[in-house]
């Protein structure tokens, strides 16, 4: 009885030994490098679609008699890197033009220049689900020409016309992970913003609210 129980073990243990150990999960380990926004889009403002970090918006409106239109084309890479056990840091640099067409009026073109570095955490909820919340922080430049509209009675100043822009914001993903090297995300993104202009002199504030969907690779 006792050498059958021996046996017994000694087996179990044989088989034990034999079974590989179970692998871990190295999808967004430290040292990962995610692309973000490879392909997606918005909703809370102009209808936006982005292919490969390339944007394009455009939207025309209507009012007392005044119809405007407007078109951005952008190009903005976005990345972060996993550095350590689900802390993230990264950020988003882009370039974009604009063209807005004002009948009756003229047409102004502004070419944007922005960097926003953001650091965040990856929240595994379960194997393949993860929510990463990201705060960021933003900065940015514009050149306007052409004939604007300024002021409450609607002159028109015709020059070019430089501003800043400096923001903060957050938003915080889900995060559906299809395999080792790609996730769907989805969730809000706030930003708010302050902006001035000169000559003629401006300043305004923005906040903004909206849901974002898109693609992103993981290396």
């Amino acid at each position: 009885m006792t050498l059958s129980l021996l046996l017994f073990t000694s087996n179990a243990r044989a088989e034990d030994a034999d079974k590989p150990p179970p692998q871990r999960d190295t999808r967004l380990a430290p040292g990962t490098i995610v692309l973000d926004d490879v392909v997606g889009g918005g909703l809370g403002g102009p209808l936006t679609l982005t292919l490969g970090w390339f944007s394009i918006q455009s939207s025309t409106q209507e009012s007392n008699g005044t119809r405007s239109k407007s078109s951005i084309v952008g190009f903005a890479p976005s990345l972060d890197v996993v550095v350590y056990e689900g802390f993230t840091a990264g950020g988003q640099l882009g370039i974009s033009r604009a063209t807005s067409e004002l009948s009756p009026g003229g047409e102004t073109t502004t070419v944007s220049r922005f960097f926003s570095p953001r650091i965040g955490y990856v929240f595994r909820l379960t194997d393949d689900l993860v929510l990463w919340p990201r705060a960021r922080v933003g900065w940015g430049n514009s050149d306007t020409t052409g004939a604007q509209q300024v002021g409450a009675l609607g002159g028109l100043y015709d020059g070019t016309v430089k501003g800043e822009t400096w923001s903060v914001g957050g938003d915080a993903s889900l995060l559906f992970l299809l395999g080792k090297h790609a996730a769907i995300s989805a969730g809000p993104f706030v930003t708010y913003a302050f902006e001035k202009q000169d000559e003629p002199r401006a300043v305004a504030t923005r906040f903004d609210v909206s849901v974002r969907g898109a693609l992103r690779l993981m290396f």
